[in-house]
């Protein structure tokens, strides 16, 4: 029943992607009245990481061979000129264009992959030596892609979850924990050590356009508090608004969930938003499903910096995963999900 209301609250703020949203109500109802077993939700989350590794992959290859040898055709892609110098960021920038995925939403992706994978194999799910193996490998693949994205609030998922897990290993005393992510902390150091494009992607924070973009809807957000502009008036006004201060580039959103819906449902949609976080990791927690509420932390913490739930990109993994993780709790407690 709350993911009903909020559905409907949620077309308000949605311009034209009302079918999108469909997903935030059609993907838990199809996982609540499927009859599945335990082992058919483990078998979907091994092939979610699966399809996205080997994705992965097969563009990695796919654009080494294009880059060596049909330059002039990659060089047709809308790339970031100053990425040209450095190939690796140039590759993972030409991947994101090709795939139609921007850099930042790829970098989520390979950053949720990499945290089920790991919990896949703190779970046992995953037995055999060989597939353990190409799980690991598949988790290095995803926190390179992942880092080198210079997805900024990805980085700092990052951090905070390594910090929480050798926190949690070094009281647990899980030696594959502690050295795992020790690795992945090396390679992460080295990774920025020897590149200069982190220190100035920090270094130029101050400069980034949300920031002024945070500011103007805040501002335009007093005057309708409540119920907010809708989404067409409050993408007008917005642009409006940035028109006025001068600049070439334009916004049609906050690149804020929290202020996106503030701006376009007001403080009702956003309220609604609050209270459909806090129940879902009171109830991954009390149901002691880590995993469900670890995945809620993050993409509570990754719409600071962007308006995912206004995405097909950012929608449908939100919908998908909750639904995966309700349906893993069930197995676990007889307790209803939402009251």
């Amino acid at each position: 029943m709350f993911f009903f209301t909020f559905f409907l609250l949620k077309l308000r703020t949605s311009l034209g992607g009302w079918d999108r949203d469909l997903s935030l109500l059609l993907l838990p109802i199809f996982f609540s009245f499927r009859e599945f077993k335990q082992e058919d939700i483990y078998f979907i989350l091994k092939w979610f990481v699966y399809f996205l590794g080997l994705g992965l992959i097969t563009c990695l290859f796919y654009e080494i061979i294009a880059e060596f040898y049909f330059n002039n055709y990659v060089n047709e892609w809308k790339l970031v000129e100053h990425y040209k110098n450095n190939h690796i960021f140039y590759l993972i920038h030409s991947i994101s264009e090709r795939i139609g995925f921007h850099h930042i939403y790829l970098s989520l992706y390979l950053f949720f992959g990499f945290i089920i994978s790991h919990w896949l194999l703190n779970e046992k799910v995953i037995e055999s030596k060989n597939e353990r193996s190409f799980v690991i490998i598949l988790m290095i693949f995803f926190f390179l892609f992942s880092f080198l994205s210079i997805s900024r609030m990805t980085i700092i998922s990052f951090i905070i979850y390594f910090l929480g897990v050798v926190f949690y290993s070094l009281k647990k005393r899980n030696k594959i924990n502690y050295g795992l992510i020790i690795f992945f902390i090396f390679i992460g150091v080295s990774t920025v050590f020897f590149s200069n494009k982190f220190t100035e992607r920090f270094k130029n924070i101050k400069n980034d356009p949300r920031i002024n973009l945070f500011n103007l809807s805040v501002d335009l957000s007093q005057e309708a508090f409540f119920l907010g502009y809708g989404a067409r008036r409050g993408e007008e006004l917005l642009i409006e608004k940035q028109r006025k201060e001068g600049g070439n580039v334009y916004y049609n959103n906050p690149h804020n969930q929290y202020l996106d819906y503030l701006l376009k449902g007001g403080g009702l949609m956003l309220l609604f938003f609050l209270t459909l976080l806090f129940l879902l990791s009171k109830y991954f927690i009390v149901n002691n499903l880590y995993i469900g509420y670890i995945f809620v932390f993050f993409f509570a913490l990754q719409c600071l910096t962007e308006a995912l739930m206004e995405r097909y990109r950012g929608i449908i993994l939100f919908s998908f995963l909750i639904s995966i993780f309700l349906k893993l709790v069930s197995f676990k407690s007889e307790k209803k999900i939402i009251n």
